[in-house]
C-alpha cells in the first residue's frame, strides 16, 4: 500500500473583494491610459489635421477601442458612481464601423472632444475617491 500524499489546501481563497477592487483597479487604469493617449493624440490638431494622418487615427481607434472594452466590463456598482459617464455610447461604440466618410469622422471627432474628456474626468475623481488609493 503506498501513501499518497494529501492535496493541499489554499492557506485562505481571495476574499471577492480583492477580485473586485483588482478587476476595478485595471479598468480604471485602461480607461484612464487610453483616454490620455487620445486626448494627447487629439492635443492641438482640428478635425481635418486629426484625420490626414492615418496613423494617428489607427492609433485613436485603438485606445478607444482600449476603452469601449473596458467600459463593458466595468461592474455596474462602478458604473453608477461614475453617472456623468455615457455608458451605454461607450458598450455601442463600433470602432470597426467607423469608416472614412464624412458621417463617421463626425461622429469620431465628437467621441475625441467630448465622450472622452467626460470620460476621464469622471474616472480620475472616481479613483481618487477609493480608499486606499494613491497615484504614482
Amino acid at each position: 500500500m503506498t501513501n499518497s500524499p494529501v492535496p493541499r489546501r489554499a492557506s485562505a481563497a481571495t476574499p471577492p473583494q480583492v477580485g473586485n477592487a483588482v478587476l476595478r483597479s485595471a479598468l480604471l487604469g485602461n480607461l484612464h491610459d487610453a483616454g490620455v493617449a487620445v486626448v494627447r493624440c487629439a492635443a492641438g490638431r482640428d478635425r481635418e489635421s486629426l484625420f490626414a494622418s492615418p496613423a494617428l487615427r489607427e492609433k485613436i481607434l485603438e485606445c478607444l477601442e482600449v476603452m469601449r472594452v473596458s467600459a463593458r466590463d466595468m461592474p455596474e456598482s462602478d458604473k453608477e458612481e461614475m453617472e456623468r459617464v455615457d455608458w451605454r455610447a461607450w458598450e455601442g461604440l463600433n470602432t470597426a464601423a467607423i469608416g472614412s466618410p464624412r458621417q463617421g469622422r463626425e461622429r469620431l471627432w465628437q467621441i475625441i472632444t467630448d465622450l472622452v474628456p467626460t470620460t476621464l474626468v469622471e474616472v480620475r475623481r472616481y479613483r481618487r475617491a477609493l480608499p486606499g488609493w494613491f497615484e504614482i
